[in-house]
């Protein structure tokens, strides 16, 4: 099945969109890992589609929907990796600080990024980290660092 929707993909066929959608919560890993390389990859215009399966799904469509959602330019795939944060998930949450670290391993120390045209984002994720650490949330130590100095950064960014 990979291989066709690679195929597919390739070809440029047009309205398959929905296969790769629906092929974020398949059974198969390799059909998962499949649709989101394809999905990274120009599909923009499934932003709104791939978020209501990160927040609908089922565990695996979560999963791979914030694989996809992380990539997103900086201060959407920060919301994006805050909420799974909040999600009750243990396993969602473990994925949400693996990209939490990658996050701030990429961002912390480039500050290239403005925040100009996403002020509402800014807010929206200080509301939510503020909500995080009053929920006593506690990061795993291979994220530890990304945690503590994410409140600091953002004041960093705010500042700009």
């Amino acid at each position: 099945i990979s291989a066709v929707l690679e195929g597919l993909n390739r070809f440029s066929a047009e309205n398959v969109d929905h296969f790769y959608l629906e092929g974020l919560g398949d059974n198969n890993v390799k059909v998962r890992e499949t649709c989101i390389s394809i999905l990274q990859k120009g599909h923009s215009n499934l932003q709104n589609q791939i978020e209501e399966i990160f927040n609908n799904g089922t565990l695996k469509a979560k999963k791979s929907a914030l694989n996809i959602l992380a990539q997103s330019p900086p201060m959407d795939s920060l919301l994006n990796i805050l909420a799974a944060l909040k999600q009750s998930d243990t396993e969602l949450q473990q994925a949400a600080w693996h990209h939490l670290l990658s996050w701030h391993q990429r961002y912390a120390n480039r500050f290239w990024f403005k925040l100009s045209g996403n002020l509402q984002r800014y807010e929206a994720i200080n509301s939510l980290l503020d909500k995080l650490i009053s929920s006593g949330i506690q990061a795993p130590h291979f994220a530890k660092l990304a945690w503590t100095d994410l409140p600091h950064l953002m004041k960093t960014l705010g500042k700009k």
